[in-house]
């Protein structure tokens, strides 16, 4: 009997251990399938750039609306992004008059927004900056058209942040440059949108 103890034990505590191990990867997939997180802020930084004649200018705004949903494994994060052009100062007074009322046309079309996907799987649990791609419909106007936009988002202690930098052609979006006021004749207005998250409570 005193014989048999130790191989009992052992095989017991062989059994636990594996038990345990078991259980710990089946948890840590369980939190990650079932990983349901969201995101928001109303306090995301805008740049629009506009390389025209006579002088370019830069378009900013601070206080853009936008929502991160971290879903799970098999639903797909989502993303959604917009503002209102008519908050947009420019750092040129006549050029602010000019693509406000003759590009953007603020008053028939008083918002920007963007809803997408990731469509590149995000790691939850790392810390540091992730380069990703979103897939979605950009509108602007009355204008919508699916865009893929790089990104890169940093998750950590309950706060998410995200950065792009990516560039649409205007006349896309309905924006006519009749005036051949874009140089070199590229309608292109280069986008960049940084915006730190917090977790929804």
């Amino acid at each position: 009997m005193k014989e048999f103890l130790p191989i009992f034990l052992s095989k017991n505590t062989s059994k636990c251990l594996f038990l345990s191990a078991f259980l710990s990867v089946f948890l840590c997939s369980f939190v990650f399938l079932y990983q349901n997180e969201i995101y928001q802020t109303n306090h995301g930084k805008v740049e629009l750039f506009f390389d025209i004649k006579p002088q370019a200018t830069t378009a900013k705004l601070k206080n853009a609306n936008s929502t991160i949903h971290l879903k799970d494994a098999v639903k797909s994060d989502s993303v959604f992004f917009n503002f209102f052009t008519e908050n947009l100062h420019f750092d040129n007074g006549l050029a602010e008059i000019h693509i406000k009322d003759k590009y953007l046309e603020t008053n028939k079309y008083p918002k920007i927004s963007f809803k997408g996907k990731f469509s590149t799987p995000v790691d939850y649990n790392n810390p540091n900056p992730q380069v990703i791609k979103v897939k979605g419909i950009l509108q602007m106007k009355k204008i919508k058209k699916e865009e893929e936009i790089p990104v890169t988002i940093t998750i950590k202690n309950n706060n998410l942040k995200m950065h792009t930098d990516f560039v649409v052609e205007a006349s896309n979006y309905g924006i006519l440059d009749q005036e051949k006021r874009f140089k070199d004749g590229k309608d292109n207005i280069k986008v960049k949108l940084d915006a730190t998250y917090k977790l929804a409570q």
